[in-house]
């Protein structure tokens, strides 16, 4: 039950962090729509880049699990 707990965490996380890249570079209009400062830019991709770490460590602990499982299925 674990590797599809990591595994669905490790999507979630990796699709936030798209998602998250994605609205920051999405046109606006009106005060916000002036574009994002040096600072916000190296933020979001310090965040972004954190979260794809995070969702790859998820995904391959998850990959492990289930290799793990089948290879325990077919000593049986």
């Amino acid at each position: 039950m674990r590797k599809y707990i990591l595994m669905f965490s490790a999507l979630i996380y990796m699709g936030i962090s798209t998602y998250q890249l994605y609205y920051a570079y999405a046109p606006k209009v009106g005060p916000i729509g002036n574009g994002l400062t040096d600072k916000m830019v190296i933020i979001i991709w310090t965040q972004f880049i954190i979260f794809m770490i995070g969702g790859l460590s998820f995904s391959t602990l998850s990959i492990f699990m289930f290799i793990k499982d089948r290879k325990k299925k077919m000593e049986q």
